[in-house]
């Protein structure tokens, strides 16, 4: 897309916050993302694989700055995973770098705008069958995101395919009024009611 191009024909300096030292730093798009896909993905998994990570992360970033960057320390970037992506340099070799450079500027379009490009270690089976059942998303349509089943390959970490969520009763109900608007009460039991598709 030619608008996506002139905007950004020279590569972004992006502001990066770093969680470990609580500084701010400058670094270049293309040298940041070499730090995430090599912390997102084995850096040892075929180049490929990589750069589809790369492509997306690349998408992900330049999203989330045209909406704001991480509002909560005033940058583009952050290192913390609980604000951004996963980031770690040290993690970079040749393979991760050769993929970075293979797709280098490259960016996933929808109508002539950046997408989200939200990713995952595994989708549990199946992806959510859209942004608003799965991520509760419903800032701006996203037709580009569809109901796919995992092709089961093996992931690196177990904790990734395994998980729980814990959730006290007083946040369940604080939910439940916040959505309905009245106050469930003392709840006694939850059941499953209704899936999703």
């Amino acid at each position: 897309d030619e608008n996506i191009r002139e905007k950004y024909k020279n590569e972004p300096t992006i502001s990066l916050y770093v969680k470990e030292t609580g500084n701010v730093k400058e670094v270049n798009m293309e040298e940041y993302l070499m730090g995430v896909v090599a912390a997102e993905m084995e850096p040892t998994w075929p180049e490929n694989a990589l750069a589809a990570q790369a492509i997306l992360a690349r998408t992900y970033t330049l999203k989330k700055i045209e909406d704001g960057g991480v509002l909560k320390r005033g940058t583009d970037a952050s290192t913390d995973i609980e604000e951004f992506q996963a980031y770690d340099p040290s993690r970079i070799n040749q393979n991760v770098g050769n993929a970075v450079k293979k797709t280098r500027g490259q960016v996933v379009i929808h109508n002539g705008k950046v997408i989200n490009a939200w990713f995952h270690a595994d989708g549990g089976g199946k992806t959510a069958a859209n942004a608003g059942e799965g991520l509760d998303y419903n800032k701006e349509a996203t037709p580009y995101i569809k109901s796919v089943k995992n092709p089961g390959f093996k992931i690196t970490k177990p904790e990734n395919k395994y998980w729980t969520a814990v959730f006290p009763l007083h946040v369940v109900r604080e939910r439940i009024k916040n959505y309905t608007g009245s106050d469930p009460g003392k709840i006694a039991n939850i059941s499953i009611l209704e899936r999703g598709p």
